[in-house]
């Protein structure tokens, strides 16, 4: 993702809506796209040639409750996202990677028209680890006696 998918009528269902720098899905090299994933303005397909979807599928899991017994209602739709304001930086620092490739990946991530349907990075499973974010669980306001959708702070 790109972009923020957002509800702002529900909290609960907004959490649990993709954000930006969230997997959407990890699959094999030579996977056949449809053509509405080839031209969703706020999804971006990034091929990781060789890189096997066992190294990855971190990237597909929901966010896990830390108490299973008593799972909140806030769960984020990803437990991990990447940071793809970084990732460029991730590309121009290997050695070897000409420095435009860098360029145009930002540029893609910028073109909600989809000029390129997809985009192949020069990065490992370790690159990409090290851009993976844990994401900090999002507070319930129900659990804090807060009517949910008020202002905290």
């Amino acid at each position: 993702m790109v972009l923020d998918k957002v509800n702002q009528e529900d909290f609960y269902n907004n959490v649990r809506l993709p954000k930006r720098g969230d997997v959407i899905c990890v699959v094999p090299d030579g996977w056949p796209w449809g053509t509405r994933d080839l031209s969703e303005p706020h999804w971006r397909i990034l091929k990781l040639p060789g890189v096997p979807v066992e190294d990855l599928s971190y990237l597909i899991n929901h966010e896990t409750p830390s108490d299973p017994q008593n799972p909140p209602k806030a769960l984020q739709y990803r437990g991990y996202g990447l940071n793809v304001d970084k990732m460029g930086d991730a590309i121009a620092s290997k050695n070897g990677v000409n420095i435009d490739i860098a360029s145009d990946f930002a540029s893609n991530l910028m073109d909600y028209q989809r000029h390129t349907s997809t985009f192949t990075l020069p990065l490992n499973a370790d690159d990409i680890k090290a851009l993976a974010i844990k994401k900090t669980p999002v507070s319930d306001p129900a659990v804090f006696g807060v009517e949910v959708g008020a202002v905290i702070g």
